[in-house]
């Protein structure tokens, strides 16, 4: 079951089988796609696309770096490390984002998109992307509903904080912001 919302309370939700709304487990790496999920909503609405760099956005990032967000959301973004309690584990909510990723660029990585690695470091650095990207927090696109014209008509989005623990894998399912 998922339930997402925000300050106006439940905006979409979907249960199936024996779990319920009322039901709170850990999601884990689950919160993976929901992270992912977010960013393609905001490729939607920006100019990120798969070809962008970290680069673009962080002045920490070399910009003869070969790192795509097409690597980062394939986990093969050459990050070897296991998530270690770095900023990537920490959540402290969007403010700390760019502190992250300036942390992450200073890693020694392997080469982009030869290893697969399932940490959640990849999805820190592409949410943090994505926020730059939309010049506002996530949680103020993450889950808008669309008109027929397809875009933007009313915010429905999991909160700021939320959007962050995602990319962590820390959301846990009995939360405010999602079940």
């Amino acid at each position: 079951a998922l339930l997402i919302g925000d300050a106006r309370g439940p905006q979409w939700e979907l249960a199936r089988g024996w779990i319920t709304l009322d039901d709170e487990y850990a999601i884990a790496s689950e919160s993976k796609m929901i992270a992912a999920l977010t960013v393609y909503r905001v490729m939607q609405h920006t100019d990120l696309t798969l070809d962008s760099s970290p680069a673009e956005f962080f002045e920490s990032w070399a910009a003869d770096d070969a790192l795509t967000l097409e690597h980062l959301l394939a986990f093969t973004s050459g990050f070897t490390g296991s998530d270690d309690g770095s900023c990537a584990l920490n959540g402290g909510g969007e403010a700390s984002w760019a502190e992250c990723v300036d942390e992450l660029a200073a890693l020694d990585r392997g080469v982009p998109g030869l290893a697969f690695n399932y940490g959640s470091w990849h999805l820190v650095v592409a949410c943090a992307m994505a926020q730059r990207a939309l010049d506002r927090p996530l949680s103020s696109a993450a889950w808008e509903r669309t008109g027929s014209s397809g875009r933007a008509s009313s915010a429905a989005s999991a909160s700021s904080s939320a959007s962050a623990r995602a990319a962590s894998g820390s959301l846990s399912a009995g939360g405010a912001d999602a079940r």
